[in-house]
Order: C-alpha cells, then structure tokens, then sequence
C-alpha cells in the first residue's frame, strides 16, 4: 500500500546484515556481552518476518557469523552464572531460551543447542509459541579456553560448568569506542565460586554526563577503576574522542595465546593505551595454572625511581595482610601475593562515584594497591592469586616463593604450594620476556 515500505525492508535488511558483518571471527563484539545479545537478538523478530513473507529469498539467518557468535556468550561467562563485565555490561549471564532456540532452529548450531537446554530454563514468551522447537543435539566446543582475536579478548578457565575451578578473562584490544568502551586495556579478571575475585565494575550509571567526553571522570570508564599498571599515576587515553578523528593506533595487543590442557599463558602489551610520558612500556603475562591458581607477571619500563603501582579490584572484602592480601568472600578466601625484589607497600584507597541523577546514593569504591619504586629502567612485578585454607597457608606460599634473574637474563618465579613446587621461566628475548 504504501511504495517505501519497500525501500524501509531493503535498507533495514541491508543494515543488520553489515551490523552481522562486525562480529568476530571468533564470535566477539567489541561493546560488549549486553551490547552484543541486544544486537543479535532485536533483530531476530525482523529476520524472522522478511524470510516468511519473501519464501526465504532473503534469510538474515544464513549470515555465518550467527553459529560464529554463539562463542561469545559461553567463553565470557564464569560458572555458575556471571559474565565478563568489560565495557558497559552486566554481570549476568547473556542468555535467552527464545534466542537460542531460534538460533538452534535456523542454523544448526550445536552450541546454540546446548545454551538453550543448559542455560534457559523455561521460556518466557509468546515466541516459544509461534516459532518451532529446535531437535539440535546439544554440543560444547572441544576448547574450554578462547582467543576472540577481532577484540582481543581472552578468556582462560579449566572447566564451563564447575565453580571450583577458577576462570580468568582479560582483554587488550583498542581504546576507540566513545559510547560503550572503557579505557581498560589490560584489564583482567579472576573468578572463582560465582565470585569476581578480581573484577570489573561494569558500567557507571547513564546519567546526563555519560555520553560526554566527562563518561572518562568515571571510576568505571577511566583506566583507574581497572585492574591496570599505573606509573606516577598516568592513566591511558582515548583514541576516540568526541568530534575528532578515531586513532586506531590507541590501545593494546595480544602478542601470544597458548592454550593448554594444565596450563593457559597470555601476553598482552598495552603500551599504546598510554600517552608514554611516564609509562614508557608494559607487557603483562597471565598464566592460569589449572584448575585455580592464577600468576601475573608484568614488566614495566620506566625513569628510574617512578612509582609504580599495580591496581587491583575485587568484589570480597580486600585485607591487607603482611607480604600479601587476603581477599575475603563469603564462600572462600583468595591470596594475592606479590613477588617483588626490594621494598614495596600496600596502598588501600577507593574511587568516590556518585552519579548526576536525581536521589541517587554516594558509592566509594575500594581497591588496593602495591606500590614500589622502579629500581632501574626495567622492573619486573609479578602476583601469585590462588584459593586459600587460612593465614597459616597464605604465609607458608609467601615465604616459600622466590624470584631471580639467570645470567643471560631469563626470569624464574617459583613457590610451594601443600608440598608440591610450581617453577615458571621466563626467556629474555629482544622486546621482552617470554614464558617458557
């Protein structure tokens, strides 16, 4: 009846199909979990009518990265029920019975199956009615750990189902996303029994500010409400800025992912997140020794004597112990052990976060940091982050754990842990340390 209805359907077409075209290779989407279910799943209800009244000539459901972005939800997630909260995301689990059945139905996807019957519980609207059920079999990938190597995310864990094995996801990737993006390359997280150990804040309130160059006066979208290296306290910066051109050099890498059945390793350098004033270099290794024990070794290049603090975040109760911090939940307890030569300090502080809306409470923040002084050009700073039984374990790991640096300048860390020694060499290399 009306000749631009036509024109509205092709161009609406056309638009979701090159929005499909930006998930990942590996199934990622840059803004995030939440930003990336709304895309996907909205879209669906359109996808759904144009095959119907057009036979099929024009399926938005044949696009490849639909099975692709199965991937997404399921590598981001910590059992029993949390999500990575990079970017402004939620914590929860990014998850729709109608979604991913439909998904199941049209592509296939064995994945798809299994978040459905896994996930999902019973549907909760009129689609489970109008759309068949899917008779998909229900299958996980073989690779419990993942590179989404589009964002340059990582998620490294032992297990997708049992919350007694710890999951750690971190990200480098590109600081040039205004609206959703938080400049936290870098940043990593650690969860362990439903609890973010380490963790990410999530999004700050969208008040009237959010949407303007003030979003990064935030704790949560600034680089200092993230788990990140700070030297003489510089913060990275934006590589999109408002009405300026994208710098896409601004942001971070993953130089090596290395899966494995006992053991995962990531190498991220983030230098290019920073202005490089202060911070002149930073490559940080994280390996998750499986099923719990998490190492983080960074190495930072700096002007001799700099303070250096490496931030951390968590959602337990941060107890500054001595040589180590006791993060207290309520199902467990986690030790952060620095393994540091010299002298270094713990630096207890918060982030005071109160957003421009009406009635709205005051938040503090609290984090922790350790804190030294760069002994040369080059310091090398590494953290121990395992599940422990009491004081009494925590302080035999801390005085069991030793650091050195061989002759041709390989890096070894080892401790004890209940009778059984855990050895980590580091090769020097040209531009950096590399895990053997």
């Amino acid at each position: 009846e009306d000749p631009n209805l036509t024109d509205v359907v092709a161009e609406s077409y056309n638009r979701i199909v090159k929005t499909y075209d930006e998930i990942g290779i590996d199934g990622g989407w840059r803004e995030g979990a939440g930003y990336g279910f709304h895309t996907v799943h909205v879209a669906m209800y359109f996808a759904d009518a144009l095959k119907r009244i057009t036979n099929g000539e024009f399926n938005i459901f044949d696009h490849p990265k639909l099975e692709t972005f199965a991937k997404f939800p399921l590598y981001i997630s910590a059992p029993p029920n949390k999500s990575a909260k990079f970017g402004d995301s939620s914590a929860g689990r990014y998850s729709s019975a109608t979604m991913s059945g439909k998904l199941a139905l049209e592509t296939g996807n064995n994945l798809w199956a299994w978040i459905n019957k896994n996930w999902c519980g019973t549907p909760g609207d009129i689609f489970h009615i109008i759309w068949a059920a899917h008779n998909v079999e229900p299958q996980l990938p073989s690779g419990t750990s993942h590179h989404f190597r589009k964002i340059d995310w990582i998620t490294m864990r032992s297990d997708f189902s049992d919350p007694e094995k710890v999951t750690v996801i971190c990200k480098a990737g590109k600081n040039d996303d205004t609206h959703h993006g938080h400049l936290d390359v870098g940043q990593f997280m650690v969860y362990w029994r439903g609890v973010d150990y380490i963790c990410d804040h999530g999004a700050a309130a969208y008040d009237e500010k959010f949407f303007d160059p003030e979003k990064y006066d935030t704790p949560q979208a600034s680089s200092r409400g993230h788990n990140l290296i700070f030297v003489n306290g510089e913060q990275q910066i934006s590589g999109s800025n408002y009405h300026e051109p994208i710098d896409e050099n601004i942001g971070g890498e993953v130089l090596e992912f290395r899966p494995g059945k006992d053991r995962d390793y990531t190498l991220m350098d983030p230098t290019n997140a920073y202005p490089k004033k202060e911070l002149k270099k930073w490559r940080r290794h994280i390996i998750l020794e499986k099923p719990v024990i998490t190492v983080v070794v960074d190495e930072v290049e700096s002007e001799k004597g700099a303070e250096i603090e490496a931030r951390f975040h968590s959602k337990c109760e941060q107890i500054v112990k001595d040589g180590y911090t006791l993060l207290h939940g309520k199902d467990g307890d986690i030790a952060m052990i620095p393994v540091i030569d010299g002298d270094f300090t713990f630096r207890p502080a918060g982030h005071a976060y109160q957003a421009l809306q009406k009635n709205v409470r005051f938040q503090w923040i609290p984090y922790n940091g350790t804190v030294l002084h760069a002994p040369g050009n080059r310091t090398v700073i590494a953290h121990i982050i395992l599940p422990v039984t009491g004081d009494s374990e925590a302080r035999a790991i801390v005085n069991s754990a030793e650091r050195s640096f061989d002759n041709t300048g390989n890096f070894i860390l080892s401790f004890v842990k209940k009778g059984e020694m855990y050895r980590y060499m580091f090769k020097k290399e040209k531009d950096g340390l590399k895990f053997e």
